[in-house]
């Protein structure tokens, strides 16, 4: 539903000789996926460091240095280091009534849940809360098991590397953690896996409130951070911005980085087919921040 996005001169190279950090790690996965990786995560990343080290003029910034540092101390981190222990995973029972549900996803504002049958130690796939939605809009009876979809079971001592490289070739977006008799030990999703990369890097100017702002500017326009929900944009704007095949990412931010590939930089416009064209009012090497969405007469 994305079209190719609008180029700013600056950028003129491609993805594939970008050296930004978060380049280097899509780079690296994509190579890994189709077989053609040629270095191990640890070495390409060291590389880029090494080069920027030797180069005269700063390349890269004290924020990329410190990313690109987060990233090869993440080769050596397993799913157990970044996991949601077990007494935090919020979950339903297949046996849960429609009403209940409705109520606990007002109050838990997951977009994946957990299903378990009898108990927490058999989990038998998780409810997108799209499906869901979409049972109600549509009128269609609640059946959970149905609508349910399979999930990942991935042990605390898998590399997270191995990790995101399976969640990617499944188009899986969280795993059970299991322990050594098959219970359950904790919950892992990609977005803990791409916080623990970047998510302990911050200044005095981020912006860390807990409610992302999503206001009106005008009649055609929208300025939204960029850690707002999706679903919070689609009902302003009264339009589905993904489908069923763009399920990684819950945020616009994340939609953004998962059709580019890399943080777009600031001044980048990116077109909808809906008559719609993002603006990247702020970003940083390490995230997009702020933007701004116009509906084009």
């Amino acid at each position: 539903m994305l079209t190719q996005p609008e180029e700013p001169p600056s950028r003129p190279e491609p993805l594939e000789h970008d050296t930004s950090p978060l380049s280097s790690l899509a780079r690296w996965v994509r190579h890994t996926i189709s077989g053609r990786q040629e270095h191990s995560l640890k070495q390409a990343l060291e590389e880029v460091l090494h080069e920027h080290d030797d180069e005269a003029q700063d390349s890269i910034s004290g924020d990329e240095i410190s990313l690109l540092r987060n990233m090869i101390a993440f080769g050596e981190l397993t799913v157990g280091d970044v996991m949601i222990p077990r007494p935090d995973i919020f979950a339903v029972s297949d046996s849960i009534d429609i009403d209940e549900l409705k109520q606990q996803i007002a109050q838990n504002r997951h977009t994946r849940i957990p299903v378990y049958s009898g108990s927490l130690d058999t989990v038998t796939g998780f409810l997108h809360i799209k499906d869901f939605m979409m049972c109600l809009m549509n009128g269609v009876s609640f059946d959970i098991e149905t609508m349910k979809r399979e999930i990942l079971f991935v042990p605390a001592s898998m590399k997270i590397v191995d990790l995101l490289l399976k969640m990617r070739m499944s188009s899986s977006h969280m795993a059970i953690v299991v322990d050594e008799y098959g219970g359950t030990d904790g919950l892992v999703t990609m977005e803990d896996v791409f916080e623990e990369i970047v998510g302990e890097i911050h200044d005095e100017h981020d912006d860390l409130t807990d409610t992302p702002v999503l206001r009106w500017v005008g009649e055609h326009a929208l300025e939204a951070d960029a850690r707002i929900d999706i679903e919070d944009i689609e009902k302003e704007l009264q339009l589905e911005l993904t489908n069923e095949d763009s399920d990684d990412f819950d945020t616009l931010g994340g939609l953004l980085f998962s059709h580019l590939g890399r943080i777009p930089a600031k001044g980048e416009v990116i077109e909808f087919e809906q008559a719609l064209k993002f603006e990247i009012i702020s970003a940083d090497p390490r995230r997009i921040r702020r933007v701004r969405i116009v509906k084009q007469a």
